[in-house]
């Protein structure tokens, strides 16, 4: 079974664009036009590029660690614009927190969590912005080591964005804005053990965009 769309118009491929759920926000946004101000998310950019000249489904997908406002989204949702509009591969773009309202939704609809989650598993890439927010009870962590352990198992892709780091150092503790807590002490060692094979893992330093906006504006 073929998991990449066989369209030849770009009419069909729009709808693989707009079937992945990209925020509206994000929807003009690619990796031309993703800024750059330091090194670190020159180099994300660069790895992303490289990754998309050979991209197949099932190969390794792409952990992005980053204060607020460094870019982690933009850049996944330009991955996202790349897969499905050039390399026409069905993708999926989930915020973690919005999945968790989707299948409180679906409760009382009278659906299981399988049959919720049942095409994210499935699907050949999927995208999981701010992994890690939000979980604060066991059903919340049983959800996601679900939809992670069965993705690991199918050996499907899958990428991320979090704003917990990857492994805490001195450096990352001198930086207020960042989180004092690894995104391994935030979802457990089950699930950073999978997802350290799952992705290849990349922090990016940077300022926070938002607020340079707001500078320039003044």
């Amino acid at each position: 079974m073929s998991f990449v769309c066989p369209c030849q118009s770009f009419e069909q491929c729009l709808i693989l664009f707009n079937q992945a759920t990209i925020p509206r926000r994000y929807a003009a946004v690619t990796l031309k036009n993703y800024d750059e101000f330091t090194p670190s998310q020159g180099d994300a950019k660069i790895t992303l590029r490289n990754l998309l000249k050979n991209f197949q489904p099932g190969m390794q997908g792409i952990g992005l660690s980053g204060t607020v406002g460094t870019g982690k989204t933009h850049l996944m949702v330009a991955l996202v614009r790349e897969l499905t509009l050039k390399l026409k591969i069905k993708t999926k773009f989930i915020e973690f927190s919005h999945l968790l309202s989707e299948l409180r939704a679906g409760y009382s609809e009278g659906k299981s969590d399988n049959e919720i989650l049942s095409f994210l598993v499935k699907v050949p890439v999927l995208v999981i912005d701010e992994l890690g927010k939000g979980l604060e009870t066991q059903w919340q962590k049983s959800i996601l080591d679900e939809l992670i352990s069965k993705r690991y198992n199918l050996s499907v892709s899958t990428f991320f964005t979090t704003n917990f780091s990857f492994r805490l150092t001195h450096s990352n503790q001198q930086n207020s804005m960042y989180k004092f807590i690894s995104l391994k002490d935030r979802i457990g060692s089950r699930m950073s053990s999978r997802l350290d094979e799952m992705c290849l893992q990349i922090e990016i330093i940077g300022p926070d965009y938002r607020e340079l906006k707001i500078k320039n504006k003044l």
